[in-house]
């Protein structure tokens, strides 16, 4: 690696992290207070795709038509956290996460998350955290 590419790896890394911070503060503070699950699912859906259009990260997607009208399961076998915000950016407003609880307290991210509708669930036991998810009423599906 030379020392331009260098350079310009940090450049671009330090670019993402201003345009990260940018668009996330800001859906934070209009999160608190725009009205309707929808609206603010709509409203960080386009805050998430500014992240990777300002960054110049390519996105593609495929298969969206494949998603049934009603409930469904969509999983990520994520390595980053960055799949969260590609999820946000790419699914339709109608879906919402669910995510271990140790996302409720952190001080934004959980304040996000429940603005967003998000299920906080257990992750100790596996059938614990499978069954605590369906005993949920889906609240996120109705008119959203």
């Amino acid at each position: 690696m030379g020392l331009l590419t260098g350079i310009s790896r940090r450049a671009w890394g330090v670019w993402a992290l201003v345009v990260f911070a940018a668009c996330a503060g800001s859906a934070v503070v209009l999160l608190a207070f725009v009205p309707g699950l929808e609206r603010r699912r709509a409203l960080a859906r386009r805050a998430a795709g500014a992240i990777f259009r300002l960054t110049g990260t390519p996105v593609e997607v495929s298969g969206l038509e494949l998603l049934p009208p009603g409930p469904c399961i969509v999983v990520a076998n994520h390595a980053s956290y960055v799949d969260g915000v590609l999820m946000q950016a790419v699914l339709p407003p109608r879906f919402a996460f669910v995510v271990k609880n140790e996302m409720d307290r952190m001080p934004l991210a959980g304040f996000l998350l429940r603005r967003l509708g998000t299920e906080f669930v257990a992750r100790f036991n596996a059938r614990e955290g499978a069954s605590d998810t369906a005993s949920r009423t889906p609240t996120h599906y109705r008119g959203v």
